[in-house]
């Protein structure tokens, strides 16, 4: 599926991701992977982690989706089963 908008990189992702499993955006930044995974309404569910908390928030105030889900911290610290599609784009090399 081909959307409109998303870098060749970020496609090039995308079309990794297998359908009907979970969905992390980890260092999510914009949310532009997550917000097209939502799009699709190929997953289960669609989580953005990032420890900017701001940057959550603006996700959470513009996504009205039920399966969209927002931890505003560090990977290590979210407390639920991570399982399906992770995709960690955009983090420096020390992260």
């Amino acid at each position: 599926m081909k959307f409109k908008g998303l870098s060749v990189r970020l496609q090039a992702a995308f079309d990794l991701a297998l359908p009907n499993l979970d969905f992390w955006d980890v260092g999510c930044d914009h949310g532009q992977l997550g917000t097209f995974a939502l799009k699709s309404k190929k997953f289960r569910s669609v989580s953005f982690v990032d420890p900017a908390k701001h940057r959550i928030e603006f996700l959470q105030q513009r996504t009205f989706e039920k399966n969209a889900r927002f931890f505003p911290f560090e990977l290590q610290a979210v407390q639920e089963k991570i399982e399906g599609n992770l995709f960690f784009l955009g983090v420096g090399g020390t992260t």
